[in-house]
């Protein structure tokens, strides 16, 4: 269920992509041995399922909260400057977990 104070919206079929995709890269962000903070990008999300579906690109923030002493990961999408420069709407965010 999304937080209220979400901003960004994401299809139903790319949240579940996303919340999968999350997990798997988690567990690589633990491996590496980060205590606080990460961010990786993920590419290529399919919105819906379907053979001619859009795609959309993300960024995901996985941050530690000391206060919950557990892991969250947040949602950002990213956009493309003329010049093909990835960039982060940070204005605009879903908290995956």
């Amino acid at each position: 269920m999304p937080n209220h104070d979400d901003t960004l919206h994401i299809p139903e079929f790319a949240h579940g992509y996303l919340l999968a995709e999350s997990y798997m890269i988690f567990s690589v962000v633990l491996e590496s041995g980060e205590t606080e903070e990460d961010w990786q990008q993920i590419n290529d999300v399919p919105l819906y399922a379907g053979e001619h579906c859009a795609y959309a690109d993300y960024d995901l923030n996985f941050w530690y909260d000391e206060d919950e002493d557990k892991w969250h990961c947040t949602a950002y999408e990213i956009w493309r400057d003329e010049e093909g420069v990835a960039h982060t709407k940070t204005g605009e965010w879903r908290r995956l977990w």
